[in-house]
């Protein structure tokens, strides 16, 4: 039985944008979790907005790249068969 999740290509992810880096964490992009955490402590907190936003804009189509490395067939009606 395969699971079907809805990933977005441009769309707004508003569960990325309040977690931030934790949101990628827990989906298995720990690179860019990590990288994130790193940013927000050499800014001094400052960049954890610009973050936010960044995390909310881009969290679905870094999800969709990171589920295609992983050789997950990604179809173009926004399905993913994992």
């Amino acid at each position: 039985m395969s699971r079907i999740r809805r990933v977005g290509i441009n769309s707004w992810n508003w569960e990325a944008f309040f977690k931030s880096f934790y949101w990628y964490g827990v989906r298995g992009m720990n690179t860019h979790a990590t990288l994130m955490i790193l940013f927000i402590m050499l800014t001094a907190w400052i960049g954890f907005i610009p973050l936010m936003i960044y995390c909310g804009k881009r969290g679905n189509m870094d999800y969709r790249k990171h589920l295609s490395s992983q050789r997950v067939r990604v179809d173009f009606g926004d399905r993913v068969t994992l």
